[in-house]
């Protein structure tokens, strides 16, 4: 709860939870009037699976729904308005890591996107690409390098021309810490760099 500098109220939050401890509500008011609220429902692995507001004349507003894989993976996200029509929709696939492989965003009003990750064998992501879902045509991308020890030792960011749009390059110790950290611009020229210590307890 906040109060106004005379004491009176001015705005309040209140937090209904469930026997696993899964906010099932909120309620907001202000100036100690409802303003909006927000109902929740879960499924038995405690996975959200539906959220409905609620506008201050209690009349229902957007929601949204969720779906999941056999891991728990969120899968499936769509937004209805408050009449029930699909505003957007987001699909994700992941790897045998769980890490996600692919994000679809579907919009009814503004640009939809496609996103990919790539990994190498390690399941160090290697590869990200953002798509205008629609066009197909690659709106930025970015590439990972590693070493031996799976220490990320180089960023490059790429626009949608294909161009380095950034660079990032690190270093570490024998104990796999990161020491030095270079930023460069897209032509490839030294913007700054930042160096790491460490005391003997591996404290930066």
């Amino acid at each position: 709860v906040s109060y106004y500098s005379d004491g009176t109220e001015d705005t309040r939050r209140t937090y209904v939870f469930d026997t696993n401890s899964n906010m099932i509500e909120y309620t907001l008011y202000m100036d100690n009037e409802f303003r909006r609220s927000i109902k929740y429902e879960y499924d038995s692995n405690s996975n959200k699976i539906k959220q409905i507001s609620y506008n201050q004349d209690g009349s229902q507003g957007v929601w949204v729904e969720f779906s999941y894989d056999s891991n728990n993976n969120a899968i499936e996200r769509t937004v209805y308005d408050a009449d029930g029509v699909i505003d957007r929709r987001e699909t994700i696939k992941y790897n045998s890591n769980n890490d996600w492989t692919e994000w679809i965003y579907l919009s009814t009003w503004s640009t939809s996107y496609r996103y990919t990750n790539e990994y190498d064998d390690n399941f160090n992501r290697i590869k990200y690409v953002r798509y205008n879902y629609d066009t197909g045509e690659i709106m930025s991308s970015v590439e990972w390098q590693y070493d031996t020890n799976n220490n990320n030792i180089q960023t490059i960011g790429y626009n949608s021309s294909g161009l380095q749009s950034y660079k990032k390059t690190y270093e570490y110790d024998s104990l796999n810490r990161k020491i030095k950290e270079s930023s460069f611009d897209e032509s490839n020229n030294p913007e700054y760099f930042i160096t790491f210590e460490y005391d003997s307890n591996n404290n930066l």
